[in-house]
Formats: C-alpha cells, structure tokens, sequence
C-alpha cells in the first residue's frame, strides 16, 4: 500500500504528492539505523525516531512508484516540518485490521485428520 502525504517546501511554491510506504522495510531500517524500536503507542514525541521512519518511508514509496527521490537524509527534518501530522495521522493506516485480515475465510478440515504417513530410506512415493 502507497499513500501520499501533500508538500510544499515553499509557501508559494507548487504543492508535490510524496508517495510513502511504512512497511516491514522502513521498521527494519529505522531499528538498523537507531538501534531501537518505534511503538504504535508512541506518543508522538520520539522525534529521531519519525524522521527515520519518514527517511525510509519515502524511500520505500518513491521505490514502489518507480521514481527516485529527491530528498537525503539531512531533509527530514525539514519535511517533517510541514508534513509531521499528516504522516502521523497516517502511520496506523499501514497497520489496520483491513490489512492483517485473510481477504477470504479458509475453511479447516472436520472431524479426524490422519497424521502424515512418515518415509523412510525403503519408502517409494
């Protein structure tokens, strides 16, 4: 899942789409990069940790659209500035209860199960 979080760098300038993608990746570079963990009931206020998060995030978006991107490292904190609510408000979106559900319902075997049959060296198959 890509979402977008709207950016202007200048007031008067043109406001830009950047696609964001808070996936398994951005966690495991944010954990990398910081040695620790962010927690889903953060306050908010583990600002190194967002800015990483955000880093990655991006990266992970502009990769998934097939651009490159255009921001380094040292930009975060710049685009956290203007971004910082919107990104928070949208981090759960990646991890709501639509995302984690099997689209279909998998119906389980009833009654006895066999247990597999067991090979051996001898076995033919």
């Amino acid at each position: 899942m890509i979402k977008f979080l709207s950016y202007r760098k200048e007031e008067d300038s043109e406001e830009e789409l950047l696609p964001i993608r808070v996936s398994y990746f951005a966690l495991k570079m944010l954990k990398n990069e910081l040695n620790r963990s962010l927690s889903l009931t953060d306050d908010g206020t583990d600002y190194d940790a967002y800015e990483t998060l955000l880093y990655w995030a991006l990266r992970r978006g502009y990769q998934k659209v097939g651009k490159e991107m255009p921001f380094t490292r040292e930009d975060m904190e710049e685009v956290m500035d203007e971004v910082y609510f919107q990104f928070m408000a949208l981090i759960p979106e990646f991890f709501s209860d639509e995302e984690v559900k099997p689209k279909e319902e998998v119906a389980l075997p009833q009654g006895k199960v066999e247990e597999p049959k067991k090979l051996t060296r001898s076995s033919k198959l």
